[in-house]
């Protein structure tokens, strides 16, 4: 049952005062459903080493990333291991997964904590009887819905909110004792709080709507309701992502910007579309649509929120997971947003059709170079492709992109650990650039000459070798720059980059030999 408080419930546990005492190491790991078995096990590793990596190594064999698994759990510590959200399709792999976890930690104490909403794969995993948890008894759900809706139940009681009191009782029976539900309509109340308001609310038609919505719990649909325009858009375009994807804001954002989901005509003078877009995500999270998670700045939306999100975009995105099948499974042909889960060259040739994209993400793993021939040719097809996304995609290739110019509205692009061996010229437009995983010999000669770059991540070694750097005028941050001798790499390169922001690191500073 969804929205009754699994996660939150692990969480608590996660983070008692007597786990982190009798458990030297925690991890927990959100299970996404575009994750391989390899990657899943990547993740558990990343958790292990406490998010520090700057990134996981897709070039590992299973062999070595089991490996790697075994020799950290073999250090002899007692650890506590959360896999959130786990749904059937990870049962398969799951007799592999205690093999390489349960020696070991059987010897040392540890634990395996798993939630899910598929009482099938509770059946299969559990070596213990289930924790089955239900919907609240009114006794307890009516003093958390006074929490979220008026900061706590002494506030509720005042005098001067008996009136509001008694219209969010008539709100919260609505809600069938869910947790999640008196999170969401909740927080809506609290950030409108006014008898008017609260009215509205209760008198929503959206409460018995019986069109395309009417599998979504009737109080996401109202508080979606009450969400702006933009704030619909962007939140409507997070349902291609993956189910227990995680979110980074500054990412997601830049995506929107790359839309013109955030305006910039609209936008006051020293106010940049960054500001504006972290604004929208910052509230979609206060009604509880995006959830903080355990790593620093992730986040992560609910499956019924999920399901809400894909009803209300369904004419205009799509996720495609081969594993689903059927004719349901596929996108029409004039979609905007679209993500692609697999591994077949087969599936990818059906990218050609769709001629309207703006949003591309991909994810899977091809050993045929020829992934990026079809990809080639699929852009051409595309000339509207505003964000492409890679960086989930494990392919060989050489000499990509075949033609930039295809590419030309192309504003978003990520391919960091792709394992192109070299790069060609790139999309003159591009605002975010993401090339993780490459040196300096691999990137693209004109990658300086991209006069709209708002955003680049390369790693330092790779950063700290790109000869004028200062060309790129717009650029929001920049990590480090190291002064030396050599045409481009003097400290003047800094001297028009006026939009930067954050810390920037400056070594180097010995071969400064001039005001410059």
């Amino acid at each position: 049952m969804s929205g009754v408080g699994k996660t939150t419930l692990a969480q608590v546990v996660y983070n008692h005062a007597e786990v982190k005492k009798h458990f030297q190491r925690r991890a927990w790991v959100y299970v996404s459903e575009h994750f391989s078995f390899k990657r899943t096990l990547q993740e558990i590793l990343f958790s292990f080493n406490g998010y520090e990596d700057n990134g996981l190594d897709s070039c590992d064999s299973m062999e070595a990333t089991i490996t790697k698994l075994r020799s950290k759990i073999c250090e002899g510590y007692k650890f506590v291991l959360v896999l959130d959200n786990v749904w059937e399709e990870i049962c398969q792999q799951w007799s592999t997964l205690l093999t390489v976890l349960s020696d070991e930690a059987h010897q040392c104490g540890s634990v395996l904590l798993v939630t899910t909403q598929n009482q099938k794969v509770g059946q299969t995993i559990a070596r213990v009887r289930p924790i089955q948890l239900k919907a609240l008894p009114w006794e307890s759900f009516w003093p958390l819905f006074q929490y979220y809706a008026f900061g706590g139940t002494e506030v509720a009681q005042q005098e001067d909110n008996r009136n509001m009191l008694s219209i969010s009782r008539e709100i919260a029976m609505k809600l069938d004792g869910l947790p999640l539900a008196a999170k969401v309509i909740g927080n809506l109340l609290r950030c409108r709080f006014s008898q008017a308001n609260w009215r509205r609310v209760v008198d929503s038609d959206w409460w018995n709507l019986s069109d395309a919505l009417q599998e979504i719990l009737p109080y996401l649909r109202v508080s979606y309701q009450h969400l702006s325009p933009q704030q619909r858009q962007c939140f409507a375009f997070c349902s291609i992502f993956p189910r227990n994807y995680l979110f980074d804001k500054e990412r997601i954002v830049q995506m929107w910007i790359a839309h013109d989901f955030i305006q910039r005509n609209n936008i006051a003078d020293g106010i940049k579309p960054e500001d504006v877009g972290r604004q929208c995500f910052d509230v979609l999270v206060d009604r509880s649509l995006f959830q903080l998670t355990i790593v620093d700045n992730k986040y992560v939306m609910h499956d019924l929120v999920r399901g809400l999100a894909i009803a209300i975009s369904v004419d205009q995105c799509f996720l495609h997971d081969e594993r689903a099948g059927g004719a349901s499974s596929q996108a029409l042909e004039n979609v905007r947003h679209l993500s692609l889960q697999t591994g077949s060259l087969e599936q990818c040739q059906e990218l050609h059709k769709y001629k309207n994209l703006r949003t591309l993400l991909l994810f899977g793993r091809f050993e045929s170079d020829a992934f990026f021939l079809l990809l080639d040719g699929m852009l051409r097809n595309s000339p509207s492709l505003r964000v492409l996304d890679l960086s989930y995609v494990e392919a060989l290739g050489s000499g990509w992109p075949n033609n930039a110019r295809s590419l030309r509205k192309l504003r978003f692009l990520d391919v960091s650990f792709t394992r192109i061996t070299k790069f060609k010229d790139l999309p003159v437009n591009l605002q975010v650039l993401h090339l993780r995983g490459y040196d300096v010999d691999s990137l693209p000669q004109n990658i300086t000459k991209l006069s709209n770059l708002r955003h680049l991540f390369v790693d330092n070694s790779a950063l700290s070798n790109i000869p004028g750097i200062g060309q790129l005028t717009e650029l929001q941050g920049l990590d480090s720059f190291i002064a030396r001798k050599g045409q481009g790499f003097a400290i003047r390169e800094l001297k028009n980059m006026q939009e930067l922001t954050g810390q920037l690191c400056i070594r180097g500073l010995e071969n400064v030999r001039s005001k410059d």
